[in-house]
């Protein structure tokens, strides 16, 4: 267990260094969206070249099932709602760059929340199964990864978005904690659910 909260808690780290470098910057527009668009191509190529090969491998139609209904949903809410995508947001609006960046980091808030909680359950359940330690230093290596560019992608969008630094870091660490949320609830239920398991 002690092993899996260091995890936990360096992958939580992760993102905030990297929302810490784009709070500490001081952008003007173009650069700002230059940033967005490397950490959104930075989680794309951790996406293509490292997830989809061995989700493929090991089930290919739920990778299928899932790009399919990830993309119509994109669609339907950028189409009707508003653009999810920060890097396109980020260079198609120029003239009002406030107001759009406020609209995408408010969806992003929520949409990291998420993803992070799933980040950490991910982690907790690698932590308590039976794996190999190249398989757990795997899913490790990449959770870590991809965090700093997570971190660099909303921190940038909040000081966009208009937000002080100072703010913008803080609203990052609380959506980026739930990434030790979700690996702090599958210890506690696996561990309250063990005698049940066991009797």
């Amino acid at each position: 267990m002690a092993n899996t909260l260091w995890q936990v808690v360096a992958a939580y780290l992760f993102a905030v260094a990297g929302g810490s470098i784009s709070a500490s910057l001081h952008l003007e527009h173009k650069p700002l969206c230059a940033l967005i668009s490397f950490a959104a191509g930075t989680l794309l190529g951790v996406t293509i070249f490292a997830i989809l090969p061995e989700s493929f491998g090991a089930c290919p139609w739920a990778v299928l099932l899932a790009l399919i209904t990830g993309y119509a949903l994109f669609f339907v809410i950028s189409k009707h709602v508003h653009h999810v995508c920060p890097a396109c947001a980020a260079s198609h609006f120029d003239a009002d760059a406030t107001r759009h960046f406020s609209e995408i980091a408010t969806a992003l808030i929520f949409a990291l929340a998420i993803h992070s909680t799933i980040d950490g359950l991910a982690l907790g359940i690698q932590g308590e199964a039976p794996a190999t330690d190249a398989i757990k230093w795997s899913i490790f290596s990449a959770l870590c990864i991809h965090k700093v560019p997570e971190g660099l992608a909303l921190g940038s969008l909040l000081i966009g978005a208009g937000l002080h630094r100072v703010t913008a870091l803080g609203w990052l660490a609380a959506v980026e904690a739930t990434t030790l949320a979700g690996a702090l609830s599958v210890i506690f239920f696996s561990h309250a659910l063990l005698p049940f398991g066991s009797a």
